[in-house]
């Protein structure tokens, strides 16, 4: 009994590595896409998705929270196999996250909710808002907190 289920728990960990490592080398696939200035969420779909039009019910609850600072495109899948395939989509639907600057940052395959949506782009902008920012000449992680205390006066 107890060897079934340490087998399954493997089973799990290789399936989860496997699934974050596809995602990985896909985002690296991807590379820079056309920035526009905003983020940009790419949406896959097609008429023939049976989870599509949720997915465009949720597009519409993040543009609804975030119109003018995101961009959203919907791409149809089956009119541009070719778009399909320059992102490597292989399911419907499929939403893409890419920065201000162009850089694919999310992937998410399947339906996504607006929910996780909005913490991915708040993520985003976040992260663009920091940059890496520069202190005595060295760069710096914008998660790295450096606190100096002034120099100390000499009586």
């Amino acid at each position: 009994m107890i060897e079934r289920l340490i087998f399954t728990l493997l089973l799990i960990a290789v399936a989860t590595a496997v699934y974050f490592l596809f995602k990985r080398q896909h985002l690296r696939q991807m590379g820079l896409s056309a920035a526009n200035g905003l983020p940009t969420i790419l949406y896959f779909g097609s008429a023939s998705c049976a989870a599509c039009p949720a997915q465009a019910r949720y597009l519409e609850q993040v543009d609804g929270e975030w119109h003018g600072r995101v961009a959203i495109h919907k791409i149809d899948a089956e009119q541009e196999p070719e778009k399909a395939s320059q992102y490597h989509v292989f399911t419907l639907p499929t939403t893409i996250l890419v920065d201000a600057v162009g850089q694919v940052r999310e992937i998410n395959y399947g339906l996504t909710n607006a929910a996780k949506l909005i913490r991915q782009l708040r993520n985003l902008t976040e992260t663009e808002r920091l940059g890496d920012w520069e202190i005595g000449g060295k760069q710096q992680s914008p998660n790295l907190l450096i606190s100096q205390s002034p120099p100390m006066e000499q009586p």
